[in-house]
């Protein structure tokens, strides 16, 4: 195991998780084998992760938005500071949830976990996690 001691979880880890078909796709989702590979306490979610979230499961069910929030209780938040903020107004190419995920890793030391490396195209201060199952 690597020297890693921070990880910042972005929506698509979690969405992954919520949404995994276990008979259709057996093994771990990507969150489980972060929890199994890494202790719990060095996995983080940005609090502009959760907002994300949150929105996205009220468009789909009530029942989605509390299974977020039972699976959030487990993981450590990071708030959104102004130096994060600062750092991501400099990234005029993404939009906003990917420039303040890109900012919160960089300016905080975090390796993104994330399912779509591609969407951070383009910053090359950024430092991802391995994931197991990597689509």
């Amino acid at each position: 195991m690597d020297n890693i001691s921070k990880i910042l979880i972005d929506d698509t880890i979690l969405m992954d998780h919520l949404t995994k078909d276990y008979k259709d796709q057996p093994g771990p989702s990507e969150l489980e084998f972060l929890a199994s590979e890494r202790r719990l306490e060095n996995l983080y979610i940005s609090l502009v992760t959760l907002q994300k979230l949150i929105k996205d499961a009220q468009t789909n069910s009530k029942r989605q938005e509390e299974s977020i929030l039972l699976l959030l209780a487990h993981l450590k938040t990071f708030n959104y500071t102004y130096e994060i903020a600062l750092k991501a107004g400099e990234f005029k190419q993404l939009d906003f949830y990917t420039a303040a995920l890109a900012a919160t890793a960089i300016t905080q030391d975090f390796h993104i976990a994330t399912l779509k490396k591609k969407q951070y195209q383009g910053i090359t201060d950024l430092k991802f996690i391995n994931l197991k199952y990597q689509k």
